[in-house]
């Protein structure tokens, strides 16, 4: 969701446009959208729950505002529900 020309704060780097960061510092990771829906379910959910440990921990980062979760995508995500869905679809993969 961040565009390029957009500046990030990460590690010591300040106020770094994103595609500097991705180009300099984040050369081996891959950025574009996956199409496998559950997977992608999965890791907001995981991104979410790691998000709101760090800001737990931390002084300096705070949650995701309602805003940014519903922004996101990441509203109503149940863990137990998206493994059930991406376990029948391995049942189902593996009875085809």
């Amino acid at each position: 969701m961040i565009n390029d020309d957009d500046h990030v704060n990460f590690r010591q780097f300040r106020n770094m446009p994103w595609k500097v960061a991705k180009a300099e510092h984040f050369s081996d990771w891959k950025f574009s959208k996956h199409y496998n829906e559950k997977f992608d379910e999965l890791m907001r959910w995981f991104m979410q729950e790691l998000h709101n440990d760090i800001a737990q921990s931390s002084m300096t980062v705070f949650p995701a505002t309602a805003a940014n979760l519903q922004r996101y995508g990441c509203v109503g995500l149940n863990l137990h529900e998206i493994m059930q869905r991406i376990e029948e679809q391995m049942s189902y993969c593996q009875h085809a």
